[in-house]
């Protein structure tokens, strides 16, 4: 018997839901970590931020196997500018994930209440973020900021508008800035890989 369209729409929906992150993706990278890496990596984020993330070094295991699972090198002309772009998706990712963590233990929000917020900012928006991010990590634009950026003004009036947003709490303005940093340097450099 013939599969129909739905039912095969259905087997790929349930296909994709059990499968592990594509290749590409900084969730890919962080899911192949040992859960002590992670512990690590988060701790390092609360007590330096995202700057401390910098000086953090895999393991060469866990560095293997990152490649191994995550990283798709077959057409890529620049193997190493890929494991660069990698450790920066992580980076971001990690940065994301902390500052998600403190804005919820805050009280500000909730990750999901900052993804609505990031998918209303737009795609252009988020690209003009993601070019930030780039220029930031190759050094090519010291004063460029984040949190100076009319990006970052629209996402935080996104925030305010619903409520989910102190403006007067400095910490709360800081982890919004690390979060948009890490979320954008992420998605700038996920495709490279």
């Amino acid at each position: 018997m013939p599969l129909t369209r739905p039912l095969l729409a259905c087997c790929a929906l349930v296909a994709l839901w059990g499968s592990p992150a594509l290749a590409g993706e900084a969730r890919c990278l962080w899911n192949s970590l040992a859960p002590a890496t992670q512990d690590r990596l988060l701790a390092t984020y609360a007590g330096a931020g995202a700057a401390g993330l910098v000086e953090v070094k895999l393991e060469s295991a866990e560095a293997r196997r990152q490649m191994k699972r995550c990283a798709e090198l077959g057409g890529v002309v620049d193997p190493k500018r890929a494991v660069r772009a990698m450790g920066l998706a992580l980076q971001g990712f990690v940065a994301q994930r902390g500052a998600a963590r403190r804005l919820t233990a805050l009280g500000a929000h909730s990750e999901q209440q900052l993804d609505l917020a990031w998918a209303e900012l737009g795609p252009e928006k988020r690209a003009q973020l993601h070019l930030l991010a780039e220029r930031r990590s190759e050094g090519r634009s010291a004063d460029a900021s984040v949190e100076a950026s009319p990006s970052m003004d629209e996402l935080i009036a996104i925030l305010d508008r619903a409520s989910l947003l102190s403006r007067a709490d400095p910490g709360v303005q800081r982890e919004l800035g690390a979060y948009v940093a890490g979320r954008s340097l992420q998605e700038a450099f996920e495709p490279r890989f």
